[in-house]
């Protein structure tokens, strides 16, 4: 083979990054032509026809540049991307998955994620670094500047005719001779040296690739890295160069940024490294980066606990709520995973529930450790003075606990009973009081929760008419003992003088107090009535102020509800004492009940009353229930009041 051809294929392995194109002179000088062909045969054994030259059939136009120089090219240093071959810095590192993804959400997507390894992003673009940032390169036998990026180049120098464009390392020059003589270079993988004159290289050499290395500047060294890809050292982007056995700072990252191995870009911080933050129950962490948050398989939910602040904690009491410690109100916070002491409670003073989710400091209930009643069991009470603690030692059936101690029971506790002829009221089984006064006129009689004051129909032992009969009453004052006349049979009636007259007059009550009755209120009397007649006269003692229209009325009681069933109005009635309904007829039947009322038209008035016990109990018609003070609408039974009786005078006849 010709010094011209080994020239023409040798030198063209120093033009850099790039593939060879079909118009490239290639390391050639400028004045020597290249061998044309046609087929393959018109060519060396060792070449190949390709696109018209023969070129050595190691080195394709469009094949990848691997050798290095040895001081008379750099391998690898530099090439021309657009002149027709595909850049040899060794394909793309995919597309990077986006680690932005942080506790709660998703970054949105970064387009320069997808650039792969031998690309730079600008303007959301991905485009391919084509050469060695600031190193000058050979391309068609001329010198050109790369620029500081890496991602074009430009005509820097053109060598002359009888000039050969040599690479030497990151630079290229214009040479008299196609090498630096006697200096170390590589062709293709294998490493040899420029011969003497810097007419090409020598033969023979190391072959590299036999034993998984690569040549660079005529030395076999392991390859560390893709020639042409970026990578991230010591937190900043370098760039894989020298055939793949060393690098070069590419881009420094700023102090908020890291250089992020899976696209070897410098990327903006998200969060501080190996901080931790909750993602819901869930912790997660930020990377060893900084550049996205990553789950740290726990989740606070496995143990019923609440993940704040990136930890596990757990839930202590009810989220803002208030409770009771060591007599003492703490407050939780809104998580329920702390608290602080609010108020401490003072002596005599304990923290108890108060409403819904909150407590207080209430007055103590009981004295802490003293005999207390529990029910009717004694018991003590609690150490906080809070109550009462539950059990205790039962009292007997006859008796009562009372301040911590079983008493005999005298009555049913919050009833009514007789005592000393009294209706006397129980208040918690071990008290009373007298709540009415039976007198000498009245028995009480009934059991507990019904006892009241009986008044006698007569005076025991006594000389009395009852129903219409003159005898002597027993012991009892409710019946005749013995009768000495009957007036019933003399067509006469029982007056007050317990004898028969042809009428009678009673008096009910005494004038001992003195009320005042209001417009549309009526008074009365009620009266059993024990012996049949006729009603003649209904007087009131009453204090009128000023002239009033009186109305006097007589009711029947029917099934519970006193009914009207005789009334007369007298006007102008004034003054005070005894006001009369004048001369009436209305006949009264033994056995039945009837109230006798009066009531202004207008204008209020006063009106005398007897309280109980009364002076007499009895009429000689029937014995007095009690009085009525109320509106004419609101006629019950249960309205008689057996307290007072006011002061009327009834007349009767046969």
């Amino acid at each position: 083979m010709s010094k011209t051809r080994l020239g023409a294929w040798w030198l063209c392995l120093a033009v850099g990054f790039s593939a060879l194109s079909a118009e490239s002179g290639c390391g050639r000088s400028k004045g020597i032509q290249a061998n044309s062909c046609s087929q393959a045969s018109d060519c060396a054994d060792n070449e190949s026809c390709t696109d018209g030259e023969c070129v050595p059939s190691n080195v394709g136009v469009g094949g990848e540049e691997t050798a290095g120089s040895g001081g008379s090219y750099v391998p690898g240093g530099g090439g021309d991307a657009a002149a027709g071959g595909t850049l040899a810095v060794g394909g793309t590192a995919g597309t990077a998955a986006f680690a932005g993804e942080a506790a709660g959400g998703e970054a949105p997507v970064d387009p320069c994620l997808s650039c792969g390894k031998d690309q730079v992003c600008q303007a959301g673009s991905c485009v391919d670094i084509v050469c060695t940032p600031d190193s000058t390169l050979c391309v068609d036998g001329n010198v050109w500047q790369c620029d500081s990026q890496g991602l074009s180049k430009a005509l820097s120098k053109d060598c002359a005719s009888d000039e050969y464009c040599v690479a030497q390392g990151d630079s290229a020059l214009c040479s008299p001779t196609q090498c630096v003589a006697n200096e170390a270079l590589c062709v293709g993988q294998v490493a040899t040296s420029c011969r003497a004159d810097g007419s090409g290289p020598r033969a023979g050499g190391e072959d590299c690739a036999a034993n998984g290395e690569v040549c660079y500047q005529g030395q076999c060294l392991t390859q560390g890295c893709t020639p042409g890809e970026k990578l991230c050292e010591h937190d900043d982007v370098y760039l894989c160069s020298m055939n793949g056995t060393g690098v070069m700072l590419f881009e420094a990252c700023n102090d908020n940024e890291a250089c992020d191995p899976n696209v070897a870009q410098c990327r903006n911080k998200l969060c501080e490294p190996g901080k931790l933050v909750c993602d819901g129950s869930r912790v997660a962490s930020c990377d060893a980066l900084g550049l996205s948050w990553q789950q740290t398989g726990t989740d606070c939910a496995d143990s019923n606990a609440l993940c704040i602040d990136g930890s596990c904690k757990p839930k202590i009491c009810t989220p803002s709520s208030t409770y009771c410690k060591d007599n003492a109100i703490y407050t939780c916070d809104a998580q329920g995973v702390s608290s602080q002491l609010t108020q401490q409670c003072a002596d005599a003073y304990y923290c108890g529930p108060w409403y819904n989710n909150a407590v207080y400091c209430w007055n103590d209930v009981c004295t802490a450790g003293s005999a207390v009643c529990n029910g009717n069991s004694v018991s003590t009470c609690k150490p906080d003075g809070s109550g009462v603690q539950p059990g205790g030692t039962p009292c007997a059936a006859d008796e009562l606990c009372n301040g911590g101690v079983c008493k005999a029971k005298i009555c049913t506790a919050y009833q009514t009973f007789c005592k000393d002829n009294n209706v006397a009221y129980c208040y918690d089984g071990l008290q009373y009081y007298n709540q009415v006064v039976c007198g000498s006129n009245a028995v009480c009689q009934g059991g507990a929760g019904a006892a009241h004051c009986e008044p006698y129909d007569c005076t025991p032992n006594a000389t009395t008419c009852l129903g219409n009969q003159v005898g002597k009453c027993d012991d009892t004052g409710f019946a005749l003992a013995s009768v000495t006349d009957d007036c019933a049979s003399s067509s006469q009636i029982c007056d007050g003088n317990d004898a028969c007259a042809d009428s009678a007059v009673d008096t009910l009550a005494d004038a001992e107090e003195l009320v005042t009755v209001s417009t549309q209120l009526m008074l009365g009397v009620a009266v059993d009535t024990s012996s049949s007649r006729t009603l003649t006269e209904i007087e009131a003692n009453l204090v009128l102020p000023a002239t009033r229209d009186l109305t006097w009325s007589v009711y029947e009681l029917v099934s519970g509800t006193y009914v009207l069933r005789f009334s007369k109005a007298v006007a102008g009635q004034t003054g005070s004492g005894y006001m009369s309904s004048g001369t009436i007829s209305y006949q009264l039947a033994a056995g039945k009940t009837y109230l006798f009322t009066v009531n202004a038209a207008s204008g209020s008035f006063a009106a005398y009353y007897d309280a109980a016990p009364w002076s007499a109990s009895a009429a000689s018609f029937g014995r007095i229930l009690g009085g009525f003070l109320n509106y004419s609408y609101a006629l019950q039974s249960y309205y008689v009041n057996a307290s007072q009786v006011y002061q009327m005078r009834i007349s009767t006849a046969p």
